[in-house]
Protein backbone atom coordinates (compact mmCIF):
# COMPACT_ATOMS: atom_id res chain seq x y z
CA UNK A 1 0.00 0.00 0.00
CA UNK A 2 1.40 3.30 -0.99
CA UNK A 3 0.61 6.98 -0.93
CA UNK A 4 -3.01 8.09 -0.67
CA UNK A 5 -4.41 4.56 -0.34
CA UNK A 6 -2.37 4.07 2.83
CA UNK A 7 -3.94 7.10 4.51
CA UNK A 8 -7.43 5.90 3.62
CA UNK A 9 -6.70 2.32 4.70
CA UNK A 10 -5.17 3.25 8.05
CA UNK A 11 -7.89 5.75 8.93
CA UNK A 12 -11.02 3.95 7.74
CA UNK A 13 -10.26 0.22 7.58
CA UNK A 14 -7.85 -0.37 10.45
CA UNK A 15 -9.63 2.19 12.58
CA UNK A 16 -9.48 5.89 13.22
CA UNK A 17 -5.79 6.25 13.93
CA UNK A 18 -5.20 9.93 13.37
CA UNK A 19 -1.90 9.95 15.22
CA UNK A 20 0.17 8.78 12.23
CA UNK A 21 1.61 5.82 14.15
CA UNK A 22 -0.45 3.30 12.21
CA UNK A 23 0.71 4.64 8.87
CA UNK A 24 4.28 4.68 10.09
CA UNK A 25 4.06 1.06 11.30
CA UNK A 26 2.56 -0.20 8.04
CA UNK A 27 5.21 1.65 6.02
CA UNK A 28 8.20 0.68 8.17
CA UNK A 29 7.27 -2.96 8.80
CA UNK A 30 6.45 -3.31 5.12
CA UNK A 31 9.64 -1.55 4.03
CA UNK A 32 12.16 -3.37 6.23
CA UNK A 33 12.50 -6.31 3.80
CA UNK A 34 13.48 -3.94 0.99
CA UNK A 35 16.51 -2.70 2.89
CA UNK A 36 17.64 -6.08 4.14
CA UNK A 37 16.78 -7.95 0.97
CA UNK A 38 19.26 -6.18 -1.26
CA UNK A 39 21.97 -8.33 0.33
CA UNK A 40 20.02 -11.59 0.05
CA UNK A 41 18.41 -11.49 -3.39
CA UNK A 42 21.46 -11.65 -5.65
CA UNK A 43 23.12 -14.62 -3.91
CA UNK A 44 19.79 -16.47 -4.14
CA UNK A 45 19.41 -15.48 -7.79
CA UNK A 46 22.91 -16.78 -8.56
CA UNK A 47 22.21 -20.06 -6.78
CA UNK A 48 18.65 -20.79 -7.98
CA UNK A 49 18.36 -18.61 -11.07
CA UNK A 50 16.73 -15.23 -11.61
CA UNK A 51 13.55 -16.70 -13.04
CA UNK A 52 12.99 -19.16 -10.19
CA UNK A 53 13.66 -16.58 -7.48
CA UNK A 54 11.29 -14.12 -9.16
CA UNK A 55 8.54 -16.75 -9.48
CA UNK A 56 8.94 -17.72 -5.82
CA UNK A 57 8.78 -14.03 -4.93
CA UNK A 58 5.47 -13.70 -6.76
CA UNK A 59 4.13 -16.68 -4.79
CA UNK A 60 5.19 -15.03 -1.52
CA UNK A 61 3.64 -11.77 -2.69
CA UNK A 62 0.33 -13.54 -3.33
CA UNK A 63 0.53 -15.27 0.06
CA UNK A 64 1.11 -11.94 1.84
CA UNK A 65 -1.82 -10.41 -0.03
CA UNK A 66 -4.00 -13.35 0.97
CA UNK A 67 -3.03 -12.90 4.62
CA UNK A 68 -3.93 -9.18 4.46
CA UNK A 69 -7.19 -10.02 2.71
CA UNK A 70 -8.13 -12.62 5.35
CA UNK A 71 -8.27 -10.09 8.19
CA UNK A 72 -8.02 -6.54 6.82
CA UNK A 73 -9.12 -4.89 10.06
CA UNK A 74 -6.62 -6.64 12.35
CA UNK A 75 -3.45 -4.57 12.62
CA UNK A 76 -1.10 -7.44 13.56
CA UNK A 77 -2.31 -9.66 10.71
CA UNK A 78 -1.97 -6.80 8.23
CA UNK A 79 1.59 -6.05 9.40
CA UNK A 80 2.58 -9.72 9.05
CA UNK A 81 0.95 -9.87 5.62
CA UNK A 82 2.71 -6.67 4.50
CA UNK A 83 6.06 -8.02 5.69
CA UNK A 84 5.61 -11.29 3.76
CA UNK A 85 4.30 -9.41 0.75
CA UNK A 86 7.33 -7.14 0.60
CA UNK A 87 9.70 -10.09 0.97
CA UNK A 88 7.98 -11.48 -2.10
CA UNK A 89 8.42 -8.17 -3.90
CA UNK A 90 12.21 -8.19 -3.43
CA UNK A 91 13.10 -10.24 -6.51
CA UNK A 92 10.84 -8.13 -8.67
CA UNK A 93 12.43 -4.95 -7.36
CA UNK A 94 16.04 -6.05 -7.68
CA UNK A 95 16.12 -8.78 -10.33
CA UNK A 96 13.41 -7.79 -12.80
CA UNK A 97 15.52 -5.35 -14.81
CA UNK A 98 18.27 -7.99 -15.12
CA UNK A 99 15.65 -10.39 -16.48
CA UNK A 100 14.52 -7.66 -18.86
CA UNK A 101 18.12 -7.20 -20.06
CA UNK A 102 18.35 -10.96 -20.66
CA UNK A 103 15.25 -10.76 -22.83
CA UNK A 104 16.79 -7.89 -24.81
CA UNK A 105 20.02 -9.88 -25.28
CA UNK A 106 18.11 -12.93 -26.46
CA UNK A 107 16.04 -10.80 -28.82
CA UNK A 108 19.23 -9.29 -30.28
CA UNK A 109 20.78 -12.74 -30.64
CA UNK A 110 17.74 -14.03 -32.57
CA UNK A 111 17.16 -11.03 -34.82
CA UNK A 112 20.60 -9.46 -35.05
CA UNK A 113 19.08 -6.11 -34.17
CA UNK A 114 19.11 -4.39 -30.77
CA UNK A 115 15.76 -2.75 -30.13
CA UNK A 116 16.40 -1.93 -26.49
CA UNK A 117 15.73 1.79 -26.77
CA UNK A 118 12.04 1.29 -27.43
CA UNK A 119 11.76 -1.26 -24.63
CA UNK A 120 13.55 0.98 -22.14
CA UNK A 121 11.25 3.85 -23.11
CA UNK A 122 8.24 1.63 -22.43
CA UNK A 123 9.67 0.66 -19.04
CA UNK A 124 10.22 4.32 -18.20
CA UNK A 125 6.68 5.19 -19.25
CA UNK A 126 5.27 2.32 -17.18
CA UNK A 127 7.20 3.35 -14.08
CA UNK A 128 6.53 7.07 -14.26
CA UNK A 129 3.15 7.56 -15.85
CA UNK A 130 1.22 4.53 -14.65
CA UNK A 131 1.44 5.93 -11.10
CA UNK A 132 -0.06 9.21 -12.28
CA UNK A 133 -2.92 7.45 -14.04
CA UNK A 134 -3.53 5.23 -11.04
CA UNK A 135 -3.57 8.26 -8.73
CA UNK A 136 -6.00 10.08 -11.01
CA UNK A 137 -8.47 7.19 -11.08
CA UNK A 138 -8.05 6.53 -7.37
CA UNK A 139 -8.79 10.16 -6.48
CA UNK A 140 -11.78 10.12 -8.79
CA UNK A 141 -13.13 6.95 -7.20
CA UNK A 142 -12.61 8.21 -3.64
CA UNK A 143 -14.19 11.56 -4.48
CA UNK A 144 -17.30 9.78 -5.75
CA UNK A 145 -17.31 7.37 -2.83
CA UNK A 146 -16.75 9.92 -0.06
CA UNK A 147 -18.64 12.84 -1.64
CA UNK A 148 -21.32 11.37 -3.91
CA UNK A 149 -23.01 14.73 -4.54
CA UNK A 150 -19.89 16.24 -6.18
Amino acid sequence: MKNSALVYYCNYVLGTYNDGVTQMLVSVIGGIPMGIGIFAVWPLAKKFGKRNVTLFGFVLYALGSLICWAAPTNMVVVLVGQFIKNIGGLPCAYVFMALFADVLDHSEWRSGFRRGTCDVCLQHYRRCHSRNLHGYFQRRYLRRRLCPAV
